[in-house]
């Protein structure tokens, strides 16, 4: 994450930036301003150059959201050249910083839920509702894909993929997604019929393309197909 940090800060320019984490879906615009003109406020009231802005909530400390300043991107690149995986709280740690109190973020809502990180899949449900989206399913009897959920909000399709569908030549996504785009409403009923025919396993080679014998056609000389097949396929 240091790294992505430090790319972003460099790419983004001069000036204060707002940093957050993607599993953070009840983060809203108004706390945003709120965290950016606060760490404006700060640096202008004269006390030295702040260099970032965390929220505290009793003795703990937030990571993110914050507001990083552009400079400590060359704080970063050094910790990054001196630590084998340095973290975001590494670098909040060697920055001049300045902290929110949890408290004062009540009239946006509550911090709890404003902070919230989800990581669990019984999360998404609960995040969907307090973002007022309808979650229509989560799972899916296909493979890949099961793990895939479909919520609508005001009308617009919200899909969330499995990150084994990174390693994988076709998911449920690629049935759903050109459907999606062509304006189609998904039910429940299209979501049930993907599972048509049972589940495949890739145990069950036969009723799969030949997938392997593609791979072993591009193998290099003298090296397994096997070695070729990223991990979860």
């Amino acid at each position: 994450p240091l790294a992505g940090i430090h790319a972003g800060l460099q790419a983004a320019g001069e000036g204060f930036h707002l940093v957050a984490a993607c599993d953070q879906p009840l983060l809203t615009g108004q706390l945003a301003r709120f965290l950016l003109e606060r760490a404006w406020q700060s640096q202008r009231a004269g006390q030295g150059p702040v260099d970032a802005l965390v929220i505290r909530s009793g003795e703990r400390v937030e990571v993110l959201p914050a507001v990083l300043h552009h400079r400590c991107a060359r704080t970063a690149e050094q910790l990054l050249a001196r630590m084998v995986r340095p973290s975001l709280r590494d670098l909040l740690g060697a920055l001049r910083r300045v902290c929110v109190d949890a408290g004062e973020l009540e009239p946006m809502g509550k911090p709890e839920l404003l902070l919230w990180n989800v990581n669990r899949p019984e999360d998404v449900a609960v995040a969907l509702r307090h973002l007022g989206a309808a979650l229509l399913r989560h799972g899916a009897p296909a493979h890949p894909g099961s793990f895939f959920w479909l919520a609508y909000w005001q009308g617009v399709p919200v899909f969330g993929l499995p990150s084994c569908g990174l390693y994988a030549e076709g998911t449920l996504a690629d049935l759903l997604l050109p459907r999606v785009l062509a304006g189609e409403v998904i039910t429940l009923a299209d979501l049930a019929a993907l599972g048509h025919g049972g589940l495949l396993r890739p145990e069950m080679a036969f009723r799969f393309p030949p997938y392997g014998l593609t791979a072993e056609a591009d193998a290099p000389h003298g090296e397994s197909p096997d070695a070729l097949r990223a991990p979860g396929r």
